[in-house]
């Protein structure tokens, strides 16, 4: 049958959970990044009740956007990009900031999640359990 990826030029997947301290910065990125008001913010807690501690945001984007956001992700959480990361491929570029989430989170609390757009897709329910947070209004026993 063959490959049966789609072509886009939309080659990652991101999944950003922020700290509700710093969801100002998250719309600011967004309306910058995408000029596009129109996102899916979805609130987080702990319990699953209010108060919200974190915002969530899941999107696509291309090379060039993915140059721009890897920058701002290492400028606000101390990870210096590599000066070769403009030529890096998709590949190492969701190898990079793989292996960068660790410290982004240490120093900003910004949780990213990275893959491929044309694959299979991380899954957002095991993230959100892993980091022992769930969507407001899911209240699980």
């Amino acid at each position: 049958m063959g490959d049966q990826r789609i072509m886009t030029d939309y080659l990652f997947r991101v999944l950003l959970i922020v700290p509700s301290a710093r969801k100002d910065g998250l719309d600011a990125f967004i309306a910058d990044e995408f000029d596009d008001a129109e996102w899916l913010i979805v609130e987080l807690s702990p319990t699953g009740t209010a108060p919200t501690t974190h915002y969530a945001t899941c999107f696509a984007c291309t090379m060039e956007q993915s140059s721009r956001w890897a920058e701002r992700l290492s400028t606000d959480g101390g990870v210096s990009l590599p000066p070769e990361f403009s030529y890096y491929n998709a590949d190492q570029r969701i190898q990079f900031i793989t292996a960068a989430r660790p410290a982004l989170k240490a120093n900003t609390g910004v949780i990213v999640y990275v893959c491929r757009n044309d694959g299979e897709w991380f899954d957002v329910e095991a993230i959100l359990a892993g980091e022992t947070i769930k969507r407001i209004g899911e209240v699980l026993p």
